[in-house]
């Protein structure tokens, strides 16, 4: 029982940091986009 307590603790703990570095990327890309935006 323990055992499946910490393994769903896992499972959370690396989903919110999938969640985390998603953000992280598309905030990365929005960067990258502005000065193209600013050409057009």
């Amino acid at each position: 029982m323990q055992m499946y307590v910490i393994f769903s603790n896992s499972k959370q703990i690396l989903f919110s940091l999938q969640l985390i570095c998603i953000s992280e990327i598309s905030d990365t890309f929005a960067k990258v986009n502005d000065p193209n935006d600013e050409h057009k």
